[in-house]
């Protein structure tokens, strides 16, 4: 699609191909509202309900993946509603050549197939058909086909090759997401764990169309269960069991970031809160007796409440903090520099500026998957192993880089390696060998208030400046000013664990010790075992002789399960310090 459109940039158009499979999502539930009730002025209140619902509208205006998924689920449903009604197998064989192709588009999709063979025993309640039952399973199938063009397209040697899927062990790990299987596994479930993301989402769904349109909602079920109880109990089950899926799969720490990585998982089950919604609205023209007029005044005050709710989230217009971020920073590196990210923020937006624009084709980003690419091997003189390199790997890499190359090397985040001295140059991290000189770049400008509008790398974003201006303050001497830029880019994180630890880092190094606990105390109020924070505030402690703080803190990690050679260090160090000179 994109190849089609010849207007504007790159970017641009991915962000328009999102809108163009948000529209298509928008007019499908139209479709299949308009096709179990027969009323336009409802569908039409139905595809824009979804069209302006918070997440739904936010996805469509970016580069992302969730409206293509969302208009699949909502092609399938909207088929099923036409065999429902027309009992042509074609239709029902569509729409489960659909469900197999949203499923390998989108996994919690799935969820779609085993209720699409309820809802066809439902309308036909003839369980004898299992030859129909057999071939819709097998339609299913061949959607999964297009994953084959992993390899295929991997072999082309793109620019972002994630997984190098070319043998079967890397095509396997890519296809079952191995690098985020952390994210699935975490803590226990258990009814405790589900009621505590059920009062985390829950208000987030409620305000997503918002919670009166939540309540119009159930009155449509209810109007289509007197019309179609297969349809509505479908539509009810569907919703039930994609929101439970999207709250129990994913199970990721109930902290900001998280939060607001997992809300699009929910947006297939707000395709089923749509169909209900316009549902009500069908129910309003069935049994109200009301001049049109006044029909249509009641579909625009329900379309106006979420259009006006959410227009303030999702406007994008003039949103340029990522942009300019990732510009500066690609410009203030020096020539043929080796390039370590410390996050998605920090990589994805400088690398499309690098390898779709063109901007600084001399450097190398060395770990724009998460690990080590094959060219950060070659350039170290090694050749990239065939499983995905650890965390512990990928410092021993960098390390060697250092001693083995002359290029100039980079960080996103802190980093230690012996023989190199860090500094601080522009937004980033430069690692300068014995008798290197420091480069002479302009200082970290001042950083006005931004309009992150309430999204995350838009908020790292600002963190991100204000963190590397505290820094050049500390290099000018100027501790007061430095402090202040770091409040304020803390107030930008949420809580966050990782950037409060930063922080603390920056202000450790800025020698202000008081200051630096205070940021690694706010790290551990949202995980009281994280070890990064933990161990920094432990040697805060140590250097304010105050090491029974320090031994206390190690011990509760312990005590918590812990197991990290650092900490066994610590302590050890602490309880050096305890029996004093």
């Amino acid at each position: 699609v994109m190849h089609l459109i010849d207007l504007g940039s790159v970017a641009w158009r991915g962000n328009l191909v999102s809108a163009i499979f948000g529209a298509a999502g928008a007019w499908l539930v139209a479709e299949a509202v308009f096709t179990v009730s027969g009323r336009r002025v409802a569908a039409l209140v139905a595809g824009l309900l979804l069209a302006f619902s918070k997440e739904y509208w936010q996805q469509s205006v970016i580069a992302e993946v969730y409206t293509l998924s969302a208009a699949l689920a909502a092609l399938h449903v909207l088929l099923l509603a036409r065999w429902g009604r027309s009992r042509r197998p074609s239709t029902l064989y569509a729409a489960a050549f659909v469900a197999g192709l949203a499923s390998a588009h989108y996994t919690l999709n799935l969820v779609l197939v085993p209720l699409m063979f309820i809802y066809a025993y439902g309308v036909d309640l003839r369980p004898r058909r299992v030859s129909r039952y057999v071939i819709l399973l097998l339609l299913t199938l061949p959607g999964w086909l297009i994953y084959l063009y992993l390899p295929l397209r991997s072999m082309a040697e793109p620019a972002m090759d994630w997984g190098n899927p070319e043998s079967w062990h890397s095509f396997v790990d890519v296809v079952s997401r191995a690098q985020y299987s952390d994210l699935l596994v975490g803590a226990p479930r258990s009814l405790t764990w589900f009621a505590d993301r059920l009062r985390v989402f829950a208000p987030m769904l409620a305000w997503e169309f918002t919670p009166w349109i939540g309540v119009g909602a159930i009155a449509g079920l209810i109007f289509l269960w007197r019309r179609d109880r297969a349809f509505a109990t479908y539509v009810f089950v569907a919703f039930l069991a994609l929101s439970s899926a999207a709250l129990i799969v994913p199970n990721a720490p109930l902290e900001y970031h998280w939060i607001w990585t997992g809300t699009p998982y929910w947006i297939s089950a707000y395709i089923f809160l749509a169909i209900a919604a316009g549902a009500c609205m069908a129910a309003i023209q069935d049994r109200v007796p009301l001049p049109r007029s006044v029909i249509g005044l009641v579909a625009v005050l329900l379309i106006a409440g979420p259009l006006y709710w959410n227009f303030q989230y999702n406007n994008r217009r003039g949103d340029r903090v990522v942009a300019g971020y990732a510009g500066t920073l690609l410009e203030g590196m020096a020539p043929s520099a080796i390039y370590f990210g410390g996050g998605d923020h920090t990589v994805f937006p400088a690398f499309y500026l690098h390898a779709v624009e063109g901007l600084r084709p001399d450097v190398l980003f060395a770990n724009r998957y998460g690990y080590p690419a094959p060219e950060t091997y070659a350039a170290a003189g090694e050749v990239a192993p065939a499983a995905r390199p650890s965390e512990a790997e990928e410092q021993r890499l960098f390390e060697t880089l250092i001693a083995r190359t002359d290029r100039p090397v980079y960080s996103a985040v802190p980093r230690e390696a012996a023989g190199a001295t860090r500094v601080n140059e522009g937004l980033l991290y430069r690692y300068l060998r014995e008798g290197e000189a420091r480069r002479e770049v302009p200082q970290a400008p001042a950083v006005p208030e931004m309009d992150t509008r309430g999204d995350w790398s838009n908020e790292l974003v600002a963190h991100e400046m204000l963190a590397a201006r505290a820094r050049a303050l500390f290099d000018a001497g100027r501790p007061a000013e430095a402090l202040d830029a770091l409040d304020q880019a803390a107030r930008y994180v949420h809580g966050d664990k990782n950037a409060l630890n930063n922080l603390g880092l920056n202000a450790a190094e800025g020698g202000q010790t008081g200051a630096a606990s205070v940021y690694f105390r706010h790290a551990l109020e949202s995980d009281p075992h994280f070890p990064p924070a933990a161990l920094n505030l432990a040697r805060c402690y140590l250097l304010q002789s105050t090491p029974d703080e320090a031994l206390a803190l190690m011990e509760s990690l312990q005590a918590a399960g812990v197991r990290d050679p650092l900490v066994d260090e610590m302590k050890s160090a602490a309880l050096e310090a305890r029996k004093g000179p």
